[in-house]
């Protein structure tokens, strides 16, 4: 078993994570409602540049109708994006004002993270937090998950 890497940053990483639930839920609302947006301009987009092959020329109005609900649609995802580029900025600048989270980019694991998942079976703040568990104790790396099997 290699030995276990000790990340001190790693309990205030958690202490800040968990004090911002409310900002992840907020994130995941914002994500939903710019991916929700961002579908019915692309459905929109394709039925004005669609639609006029469709519609005859006397429902001219409906496409007018469409470009004023594109127009709107894209207001909209703009400021959803705003508010959550805003609000993601504010939940990074809590773990730390120029870095962010120490394990992640935006979404995505880091760097650091990735070596850190690759080269250590076991990762902790303090070398302390293992005393509870036997010198016996067999130590093993999650499964492997794809997207497909969450």
């Amino acid at each position: 078993m290699p030995a276990p890497k000790v990340v001190p940053e790693l309990e205030m990483e958690l202490e800040v994570a968990a004090m911002s639930m409310n900002t992840q839920r907020e994130l995941q609302k914002l994500r939903a409602q710019r991916d929700d947006l961002a579908d019915q301009i692309e459905r929109l987009e394709w039925a004005i540049a669609h639609g006029a092959e469709l519609l005859p020329a006397a429902h001219e109005p409906a496409q007018d109708a469409r470009r004023a609900a594109l127009d709107a649609l894209v207001s909209q995802k703009g400021q959803v994006k705003a508010r959550h580029s805003a609000t993601l900025r504010a939940y990074h600048e809590a773990f730390h004002p120029v870095w962010g989270r120490l394990l992640k980019t935006g979404y995505q694991n880091s760097r650091y993270a990735h070596q850190m998942d690759r080269f250590a079976c076991l990762y902790t703040s303090h070398v302390s937090n293992l005393a509870w568990y036997s010198p016996c104790k067999a130590y093993r790396g999650r499964m492997d998950i794809m997207s497909h099997e969450i």
